[in-house]
């Protein structure tokens, strides 16, 4: 395991040294001597922790790699032999691709080997490095791609891994650490009462000194309840759940002195009982489609399950309940008395919904009901003009419409820009013949919807159908802006972006720019309506690894376009491992108060020391472990012992910690009396 670490702390580093020294050459073929070496190293290291043999170097396998890495794919080649694609932003290295590919290895479950369907955890690139079959591979990597992804490395192997119902066979676990654990208690699916519960689980082989023990509302571990380490039995109690029938995922995996081993099989149980809000009342009086002539009405529904303390009850003359005619979520009985209805023939609709501790429950069906008689009211008019989907260009309109049954003695019209009547453009209630003429109509292409009823001493009447019709033409507005800098995804440093974009259809005027820290852009960092060109450039940002979203659309004569698609870029970042600059590597001390000097990072506003007697930098080997501020500097007193100590430095900022720098070593100087007894010997 401390190999590995050291492999990992190796990757971090090449990364950073990638990253600022900028790109490798593209080569047709073929790979030097040392490329060689350390494809061959980064693959063997990691197959040598699972017991798989060293592979080997084929130039022909590396021939087919190179050349399809220097077509710039996205996917796989189907070439016959194994393959591992690697993509970046930036060039790679055989030891960081290679820890890439192996850091799936977290995700593989050897006690049910086999291929993982779960895209957010991959394991194919790990079983892969570590096929036991395997033999042999090459590599080749190419830089300059087009798109997203400027650096990619394809690797080869034979034969080939990753085949089903193999991997029991060739993916074995890290050697020498513990096995999995066996789980005892609570049962797989098992409803556990309480809000303390205790987990148990039997010892596995490879004599473990502590155990890792999660447990979570999600089965992938996304996030967790109670996250526990260092648990040093085989059992353990976990308090504070909430007992409301919510279903907890939980696992467990063992430690020794090589690492860790794999996770337990995850087991699942619910935590007390679901509590439930009441069902639907079932309605009782007045009856479905009665006529109820009266001005006073009361209306009765059951009790339903779930013990309900209160009633929501509405009535309204919209099966919709939209508007409403009276609304009471306080009632606590099983009826309510109402007044003052017209009795004039309307239909009404009610229903009801029931409320305990858990919150409200379902609607009941919907009842109707007609008040009084409908023989009286006039009927629905016939509407004549406009006619139903014209085109009208003009800004004055008549409507017309005719007379209906019931010697009506005034009429109603609507007009509204939307089919449901929600807003009005024009509403009038006492007009007292068969149309109307209207004015002001912007003769822009709005299409309009129209309905009348009518009136005599009985009330009002039903509504006509809806008629619609389009106002004028429809004025295009501009097309969708198609958005060019910064890329999406992309991480952008400073305190001052430009953004830009190209020039949709419709001749355009003005561009409208948002931009924000939410994906819905339900608030904006900033928002300009009135850029002139395809550019702007905006300040003020923090530098400190924050995610932004941004979007454009255009405006001109006819209004505003369609946002264009929302891009996402990281606004700066974690700061660059420090470059180590005083003691020199595998230094050795005359006194025991030494100095460590490192070169300031670009963006770091603080830094963290370790130093250790092991190069694992394990908690129990630290001579010291802690941030020193914004020095670049820090005085440290060694013992005198003659060991050799390891140090080494990361910078971090607001947005937090980044990659360790390459540790160096020191010897401390030896004790008195060793000092002594080798100028002895010497003399």
């Amino acid at each position: 395991m401390e190999k590995q670490q050291k492999h990992i702390l190796i990757a971090l580093i090449m990364l950073v040294f990638a990253n600022i020294f900028g790109m490798l050459t593209e080569k047709a073929c073929c790979a030097t001597p040392a490329e060689i070496e350390q494809w061959l190293q980064a693959h063997n290291d990691y197959r040598a922790l699972h017991g798989s043999p060293d592979v080997t170097w084929n130039t022909t396998v590396e021939a087919s790699a190179q050349a399809y890495a220097n077509t710039c794919p996205s996917g796989h080649s189907g070439s016959g032999y194994g393959e591992n694609i690697a993509f970046a932003t930036y060039t790679q290295t055989p030891q960081n691709v290679v820890d890439r590919w192996y850091a799936e290895e977290q995700y593989y479950d050897y006690n049910n080997p086999g291929f993982s369907l779960d895209p957010t955890k991959a394991i194919g690139h790990f079983t892969q490095v570590v096929w036991m079959s395997t033999t042999q591979i090459g590599c080749g990597c190419a830089t300059g791609c087009s798109g997203t992804y400027q650096s990619i490395c394809v690797c080869q192997y034979y034969p080939a891994g990753n085949v089903i119902g193999q991997y029991a066979a060739n993916v074995f676990p890290l050697s020498g650490v513990p096995g999995a654990p066996s789980l005892s208690s609570p049962a797989n699916g098992a409803t556990v009462s309480g809000t303390s519960i205790t987990f148990s689980w039997s010892t596995p082989t490879g004599s473990p000194t502590k155990y890792h023990i999660q447990v979570s509302t999600s089965s992938t571990f996304a996030t967790t309840f109670s996250n526990n380490e260092n648990v040093v039995g085989t059992s353990m109690t976990v308090s504070g759940f909430p007992n409301n029938g919510t279903t907890y995922y939980w696992r467990v995996r063992a430690f020794n002195s090589t690492g860790w081993g794999s996770w337990s099989g995850t087991r699942s149980f619910v935590n007390g009982s679901i509590a439930t809000v009441p069902g639907a009342p079932t309605l009782s009086s007045p009856a479905d489609g009665a006529t109820v002539s009266a001005t006073s009405i009361t209306f009765y529904w059951d009790t339903p399950t779930g013990s309900p303390t209160k009633y929501h009850f509405q009535i309204a003359t919209s099966s919709t309940f939209s508007p409403l005619a009276w609304s009471s979520d306080t009632i606590t009985g099983t009826s309510q008395a109402l007044s003052s209805f017209p009795n004039n023939g309307t239909t009404y609709y009610w229903r009801v919904c029931a409320y305990n501790s858990v919150g409200w429950g379902p609607w009941s069906s919907t009842r109707y009901f007609v008040n009084g008689s409908t023989g009286t009211v006039p009927g629905a008019p016939t509407l004549s003009s406009p006619a139903d989907g014209a085109t009208i260009a003009a800004t004055s309109i008549t409507f017309y419409w005719n007379a209906p049954t019931g010697s009506p003695t005034q009429y109603h019209l609507q007009l509204s820009t939307n089919s449901e009547f929600a807003s009005l453009a024009y509403d009038n209630n006492n007009i007292t013949d068969t149309s109307r003429p209207l004015t002001s109509f912007p003769n822009n292409g709005t299409t309009y919807y129209w309905r009348v009823r009518a009136y005599n001493s009985a009330g009002w009447g039903l509504w006509s159908s809806t008629r619609y019709f389009v106002n004028g033409s429809t004025a295009s507005v501009p097309g969708t802006p198609t958005l060019s800098s910064p890329p999406n995804g992309a991480t952008v440093s400073g305190t001052s972006i430009t953004f830009s974009w190209n020039v949709p259809s419709g001749s355009p005027s003005k561009y409208h720019i948002q931009l924000s820290t939410s994906s819905t852009f339900a608030t904006t960092f900033a928002s300009s309506d009135n850029v002139s060109g395809t550019s702007i450039t905006g300040n003020g940002f923090p530098n400190t690894g924050s995610t932004y979203y941004w979007r454009v659309r255009a405006y001109n004569s006819a209004g505003w376009g369609a946002w264009s698609g929302t891009r996402s870029f990281i606004n700066g970042g974690v700061p660059a491992a420090p470059t180590l600059s005083s003691p020199a590597n595998n230094a050795k001390l005359s006194d025991t108060s030494v100095t460590f000097k490192w070169n300031a990072s670009a963006w770091a506003t603080k830094y963290w020391l370790a130093v250790s007697s092991s190069s694992s930098f394990s908690e129990d080997t630290r001579v010291f472990y802690g941030s020193v501020g914004a020095a670049t500097s820090y005085t440290l007193k060694l013992p005198r012992d003659g060991k050799t100590y390891y140090w080494t430095v990361c910078a971090g900022n607001s947005a937090g910690w980044g990659a360790w720098s390459l540790y160096r070593t020191l010897k401390a100087p030896p004790p008195n009396n060793s000092a002594a007894l080798l100028l002895l010997l010497e003399n």
